[in-house]
């Protein structure tokens, strides 16, 4: 099995154990509560068995999967304060008036970027250049809301 099939099957039995009230892991449980947060995704958690090998187009389409894994690791990152970098941006973003929801996503997209640069690249994760994406990102924000 590869890799996308195999993290898509890990979604769906997520899924699966959600809508049966089954005990969870806390990572799963992580993942569960954020899938649940997006019901925007929930035909494609449905489905998952069913759909492990649709594309999606990253000009034009929002990879469900990705988004949640994104939006899971933003989650761990703030508690777990690893970077401890995370945490003061979510502050500010909500200080500014974005909710936690989309304060994450605002955060996600630093993140995003930054790993499309080392898939890219095809270098290894650079932190610093994450943490200098997240202060634009506040910068951006502060600046826009004040504009």
């Amino acid at each position: 099995m590869n890799f996308m099939r195999h993290n898509r099957k890990i979604f769906f039995e997520i899924w699966q154990k959600l809508k049966k009230n089954e005990s969870l892991t806390e990572e799963e449980e992580l993942i569960g509560k954020i899938m649940r947060d997006h019901p925007e995704f929930h035909y494609t958690w449905e489905f998952a068995d069913l759909l492990d090998d649709v594309e999606y187009d990253v000009n034009s389409e929002v990879n469900p999967y990705l988004h949640i894994s994104i939006h899971s690791i933003i989650e761990k990152q703030i508690s777990t304060k690893n970077p401890k970098e995370t945490l003061q941006p979510l502050k500010l973003l909500q200080n500014l008036g974005l909710s936690r929801y989309d304060a994450i996503h605002e955060i996600g997209t630093a993140l995003s970027d930054e790993l499309f640069e080392v898939l890219k690249q095809q270098k290894p994760f650079n932190n610093e250049n994450y943490i200098k994406r997240l202060e634009k990102l506040v910068q951006n924000v502060r600046k826009n809301n004040h504009a």
